[in-house]
């Protein structure tokens, strides 16, 4: 059997495809953010306040979309607040620092002077937070990620959220 010369074209594409994905997919674990800061606070009532996170970002990969962000600030089982943010667009191969709009929205029940002490002491010891996005590539593949307890501890010492909580 012999194969039409007009099909090594599309095959040499297909594996030239095929190539690129596996070491971009590779990259995609040298992912990192870099930095985070609070670029802005607006608040919404008494409940809830409007952010805009700086974020910096290390991106050695090809560009994203990232959306949908939800999650929850949680004590075991108390949720202490939900959030929502994005969109925000990386830009391929760079290192950038991005904005992120974001909206932090108080549990029932909680009251503001609850969680003024709780960013007085600084104690988040026990807190976790569960984050979900979705990411989205230029060439329309998406992927949902999900993570679920994440120490805020460790959220808060690789940035410098814990110094701009200080009152």
């Amino acid at each position: 059997m012999q194969v039409s010369r007009s099909l090594y074209p599309i095959r040499l594409a297909a594996l030239l495809a095929l190539l690129i994905m596996s070491v971009a997919c590779n990259k995609f674990k040298e992912l990192d953010v870099t930095s985070c800061e609070v670029a802005s606070l607006t608040p919404k009532g008494f409940r809830s306040v409007d952010a805009v996170l700086s974020v910096g970002v290390h991106n050695p990969t090809l560009a994203f979309t990232l959306s949908d962000i939800a999650g929850s600030i949680r004590n075991g089982d108390l949720t202490i607040a939900t959030f929502t943010g994005g969109p925000v667009t990386v830009a391929k191969k760079s290192d950038g620092v991005y904005n992120l709009p974001c909206t932090l929205m108080l549990e029932e029940g909680l009251s503001l002077f609850e969680i003024i002490n709780l960013i007085k002491t600084m104690n988040f010891g026990g807190y976790t937070v569960d984050v979900s996005g979705e990411v989205s590539l230029t060439n329309g593949l998406k992927k949902k990620l999900s993570y679920e307890d994440i120490p805020l501890e460790s959220l808060l010492d690789k940035s410098s959220l814990r110094e701009s909580l200080k009152l």
